[in-house]
């Protein structure tokens, strides 16, 4: 007899809506054109430097989410990554069609190849590297599972040092790739969940530390380019291997997995939607017609109402591709659903002897 599966927990699930907010305000921020003078330091300035660092939080928080519940995940599904998979290529391909043909086409429109295979020309950088991540995760899980604590501990310790801690400090990235950096943030999700991590520590005390070091790097950020226009000093910074944006996200999620929160049919349902709010609105396309175009927000710069506005804006984005995805669910995908269970048992089958 099949079992459901568990319901998921609307605490965690809570934490993907916030992560993708972060993340709509980080592009709001950084793909409108604004005039980030370094030594700058006027109102508007601050606050987009504020929501500008929300982006790796909300990336290392998806992944987090992720290695917390894959690492004992029993079997690989195929149906999953075949249902990922037409997600992409459905907004690549459709949002290309409309760009094409209504004559809002930018620089950055790409071509009928590229619409069609959107993991191999990365449209997305972030969508791509979480493919290959849901890909190769059996194989990780499999290497992972198998090491004791200790060993599981000294290759956490290992990556961190070389993949954040090194970059961190220094100019060099030392290898380490979108891919690479997903699938260790990924393997300290699966570590918390088997061995746990600051367990004395309330969920309120560690959000608040959260919080607290999010601002101490924000204003570190600010008064190193304020005193030094001609660069920040590095360990203050948003980048993807920054020590100070995974300790933040580390400390955020742990205190979210803490919240006891009754389960939310509504909360999960809109955090399902997610995935797809960020392909929408991070389309080479989208971007650019919404934030500079449609928006115009780099005419705000000096408007009293930026801060409101932005707000406002970074909400409505949410709800309106939140919309657009539970139509493409219930319209485009549902349908198809039955094809895309005998299309992955076909695959199972054909590939059995060389699955873990």
């Amino acid at each position: 007899m099949q079992t459901s599966p568990a319901p998921r927990q609307s605490n965690i699930e809570l934490l993907r809506i916030i992560a993708m907010l972060l993340i709509i305000g980080n592009h709001f921020a950084v793909h409108s054109g604004f005039p980030f003078l370094r030594g700058d330091a006027s109102l508007n300035i601050l606050w987009l430097r504020f929501i500008e660092a929300g982006a790796r939080v909300g990336v290392d928080s998806f992944i987090l989410i992720s290695g917390y519940f894959m690492i004992s995940s029993a079997s690989f599904k195929t149906s999953k990554v075949i249902r990922l998979w037409g997600q992409m290529f459905f907004y690549s391909y459709v949002i290309y069609l409309i760009f094409r043909f209504s004559g809002l086409g930018t620089k950055e429109t790409y071509g009928v190849v590229q619409a069609c295979l959107p993991v191999t020309f990365n449209q997305w950088w972030f969508a791509s590297a979480y493919f290959l991540l849901l890909l190769t995760s059996p194989f990780i899980n499999r290497l992972l599972n198998s090491l004791d604590q200790k060993q599981y501990l000294g290759l956490i310790f290992m990556l961190f040092i070389l993949w954040c801690v090194i970059p961190t400090f220094s100019l060099t990235t030392l290898g380490c790739n979108e891919y690479l950096w997903l699938v260790f943030v990924y393997s300290l999700g699966g570590y918390i969940r088997k061995y746990g991590m600051l367990t004395r520590l309330p969920a309120v005390k560690l959000i608040l530390l959260s919080l607290a070091c999010y601002l101490l790097n924000y204003l570190s950020i600010v008064i190193s380019r304020v005193l030094y226009p001609g660069g920040a000093v590095k360990v203050f910074s948003i980048e993807l291997q920054s020590l100070a944006m995974l300790v933040i996200s580390v400390l955020l999620f742990l205190g979210f997995t803490k919240i006891r929160l009754k389960h939310s049919r509504v909360i999960n349902f809109i955090a399902s939607t997610t995935f797809g709010i960020y392909l929408i609105h991070e389309n080479p396309n989208i971007r650019q017609f919404l934030w500079k175009t449609l928006l115009d927000n780099k005419s705000r710069i000096d408007s009293d109402t930026l801060i409101p506005f932005s707000v406002i804006v970074i909400v409505c984005v949410f709800i309106v591709c939140m919309i657009i995805e539970i139509m493409r669910k219930f319209i485009i995908e549902k349908p198809f659903l039955p094809l895309i269970e005998k299309a992955a048992k076909f695959i199972d089958s054909k590939t059995e002897k060389y699955r873990i």
